[in-house]
């Protein structure tokens, strides 16, 4: 339990002062769906293969970059911590877990109070205010918040897993849109929203080469 709150503790009052960051990545994403929502469709096709093996992967991909089960996953990273007594490796579970489920939390906010249709829905794109059908429910990826929170914090926690973790992210991204789920502008907040998550936890691991720093409340001074 005090591990578990250190986290959380320490993760929180580092997204707390950068909630305007994603709150940008939200307001800029909504005004560019407004403006260039055909360019954004564009994009959305050229980045599409559409071959039966690139469908495959991108299956593959979108299934392991759910929180269903990247969440199991930072469980077996924090059970092992504890199985070979490092702390270390259970406070990267925990930071990932938190990490990925803030994100995911801060996401489902807008996804179903605005309402854009996915790609594959053939009607005018826009918003079309809250839906609970997730057809209505194209921005911010969920799959792009995830993956980019559970893959930053891996990657903030070890030079070693950088690559990896950016590579898992951007291709579980790559997928959502493979699959006309998502289009370009929907993972990149989602993204956005992931990573500024996952390094916000994954600063509470020790021994991580990616802090961000926590802002702590001046003292008054005393009279």
């Amino acid at each position: 339990m005090r591990e578990a709150s250190q986290v959380w503790c320490g993760g929180w009052a580092r997204v707390w002062p950068r909630l305007w960051i994603i709150l940008v990545a939200l307001g800029l994403g909504a005004t560019l769906i407004l403006t260039v929502s055909p360019l954004d469709k564009t994009l959305q096709r050229d980045a599409r293969v559409e071959n039966p093996s690139a469908r495959s992967a991108a299956k593959y991909l979108s299934k392991y970059g759910d929180l269903n089960v990247t969440g199991p996953l930072a469980a077996v990273v924090w059970v092992a911590g504890a199985a070979f007594k490092k702390k270390r490796w259970r406070k990267l579970g925990l930071a990932c877990l938190m990490g990925g489920l803030l994100a995911g939390l801060i996401t489902n906010i807008p996804r179903a109070g605005l309402g854009r249709p996915r790609p594959y829905m053939e009607i005018a794109d826009g918003f079309y205010g809250p839906h609970a059908n997730g057809d209505y429910q194209s921005f911010p990826s969920g799959h792009a918040t995830s993956s980019a929170a559970v893959g930053s914090a891996f990657g903030a926690s070890s030079p070693v897993l950088a690559i990896p973790g950016a590579v898992f992210a951007a291709s579980v991204s790559w997928s959502r849109m493979e699959l006309d789920k998502h289009h370009p502008i929907d993972v990149t907040v989602g993204a956005t929203i992931g990573t500024v998550c996952g390094l916000s936890f994954a600063s509470t691991v020790p021994g991580a080469w990616i802090r961000l720093k926590r802002k702590r409340r001046r003292r008054k001074l005393q009279s």
